[in-house]
């Protein structure tokens, strides 16, 4: 059966502040690829829920032209909705990937205060911080108001807060984070048998080329770039449907001592 043909889009339809002609709309574009891609779902089959051509699908995702129904719709089928949406859009504009020297000294210095920061990074709100841990009310709201005052998060009304960082916040080489906790949070990572089902780990070594070596270091930022989509994708979903996990990937020229050992008889 042929694809039924894209509807023009009326000039009460388009979005607020794209004329027709316009370039893409690349925050809102980018936010609506993760959710495809996150759903497991190609171009081709969601032509086929819109009933369009895949041409027409892919065109709407190469112009930006998207119509507020057309949105609506592609959210209904990706069992989403305009607020994650808006999430997904504005975490492109999130601010640094990497706090100051001072910053982080305040966060190592304390560690209730990293607790609370690391937290709502990684998904939680104060609410849940409160219930779910044990942390005073006053403690709580000291924490987050110091965070305001580091700004890393905007503390508002009601104690709710915005990040001010991204999620996937790195910690700075040899700073004061990774000076005090880099082997402690490793070394307690690692402390395991990797055989559990949501578990899994692979140790390789061998002789590379730099020039392998830096393919490879492009392919860890890659994946280091998935994790942080991922990351802001899940963070829609319910706290009972997410666990706390630990990535870690490292490249470097290095030899296993044993190997290190023969070499100095």
């Amino acid at each position: 059966m042929a694809a039924a043909p894209s509807h023009p889009a009326s000039p009460d339809e388009s979005l607020p502040g794209v004329p027709a002609g316009s370039p893409p709309v690349s925050p809102l574009v980018e936010a609506l690829k993760k959710l495809l891609k996150a759903r497991g779902m190609t171009y081709r089959q969601l032509a086929l829920r819109m009933r369009l051509s895949e041409p027409s699908v892919k065109r709407l995702f190469s112009t930006g032209r998207f119509t507020l129904a057309r949105i609506e719709e592609m959210l209904q089928i990706l069992e989403s909705d305009f607020l994650e949406l808006a999430r997904l859009a504005g975490a492109g504009r999130q601010a640094v990937g990497e706090l100051s020297e001072a910053q982080e000294q305040a966060l190592a210095a304390d560690p209730i205060l990293l607790g609370v920061a690391y937290l709502l990074l990684t998904g939680s709100t104060p609410a849940r911080i409160r219930t779910q841990f044990e942390i005073g009310e006053v403690e709580l709201v000291g924490a987050l108001a110091q965070l305001d005052r580091l700004r890393i998060v905007d503390l508002m009304p009601g104690n709710r807060v915005r990040l001010r960082v991204a999620r996937n916040m790195r910690w700075r080489p040899d700073g004061p984070l990774s000076r005090r906790y880099r082997a402690q949070a490793i070394g307690d990572l690692f402390a395991s048998s990797f055989a559990q089902p949501l578990e899994k780990i692979r140790f390789l070594a061998g002789e590379l080329t730099p020039a392998s070596i830096g393919l490879l270091q492009k392919k860890l930022d890659l994946i280091a770039a998935e994790f942080s989509e991922l990351m802001e994708l899940d963070a829609g979903a319910s706290p009972r449907e997410r666990r706390n996990a630990g990535l870690v990937m490292a490249i470097r020229p290095w030899t296993f001592p044993v190997v290190a050992e023969l070499r100095r008889r």
